[in-house]
């Protein structure tokens, strides 16, 4: 389950989306990237719940 999904244009131009993700009994902050900073993508996953 993804909480909260926020979307911001980083200074490089890039596009990053950060979320809430609840799991094991905790929440945690997950974050992709789209280096094009179109929200078509493509995505890279950095991190976050495994």
């Amino acid at each position: 389950m993804a909480d909260g999904p926020f979307l911001v244009h980083a200074p490089d131009g890039s596009l990053i989306c950060l979320w809430t993700s609840y799991r094991m009994g905790s929440y945690a902050l997950t974050q992709a990237v789209s280096p094009t900073g179109e929200v078509e993508g493509p995505w890279e996953q950095k991190g976050g719940p495994g």
